[in-house]
């Protein structure tokens, strides 16, 4: 029951923040670098914790037994926006900034195949990885 009232309530929060931050602008620096270079976004950018994007990974993504410093499945470890951002050595890029289509996080979360073993992200959050991917995936 608890666990369950904390999901709900994950969702809510998420849910407010998705609609707070869709509104806000976008980095001011060409497309097609792997992430907005640090300090060059807006100060109302998209950012990955001001979007909660690093609650979504980090209780979803960078547990005990999937993507953190330990484990790295796939070689991926998401247990910060740093490694999140360095990808795998045999799997490439998990984010392609602007374009959350081309970007493995949200392939993987959007057709349900992860997180592994856990309830699926529901619409929202999937949507805040993709607005946050397309906005720069800055940090």
């Amino acid at each position: 029951m608890v666990k369950a009232a904390r999901n709900i309530n994950l969702k809510i929060l998420t849910g407010m923040i998705l609609a707070v931050t869709l509104a806000y602008n976008s980095c001011t620096y060409d497309k097609g670098e792997t992430a907005a270079p640090k300090g060059q976004c807006d100060t109302t950018q998209y950012a990955y914790t001001m979007a909660g994007i690093d609650t979504i990974i980090t209780n979803n993504c960078a547990t005990k037994t999937c993507h953190n410093n330990t484990t790295k499945a796939d070689g991926f470890n998401f247990s910060s926006y740093s490694s999140l951002m360095a990808g795998s050595p045999t799997k490439g890029d998990a984010v392609v900034a602007y374009d959350h289509t081309k970007s493995k996080l949200w392939q993987v979360v959007d057709n349900g195949y992860m997180p592994y073993n856990l309830q699926p992200l529901d619409s929202l959050e999937i949507s805040l990885i993709a607005k946050w991917i397309d906005e720069g995936a800055c940090e």
